[in-house]
């Protein structure tokens, strides 16, 4: 039993968001952008229980460059 056990005697309940979205965005030789893949298939998306979506958008390298110079953009502004 620590010393505060008193005052915070039961865990406050966790607020859980309707939903859950990720958006992945990369190109396929990134091994970030493959470490994010292997990370959502891990996530039980396929449940009807699910609050979780996941979203996954490849690019070559080239369109990578010039998606990125569009991101930098619009979040700049």
């Amino acid at each position: 039993m620590g010393l505060l056990s008193f005052f915070f005697s039961e865990k406050p309940e966790v607020a859980v968001p309707k939903d859950v979205c990720y958006h992945i965005e990369g190109f396929l030789a990134c091994q970030y952008f493959q470490n994010a893949m292997e990370l959502a298939d891990k996530l039980n998306t396929t449940s009807t229980k699910s609050n979780i979506q996941v979203e996954v958008t490849a690019h070559s390298r080239a369109e990578w460059r010039e998606r990125l110079e569009s991101l930098n953009k619009s979040y700049s502004s």
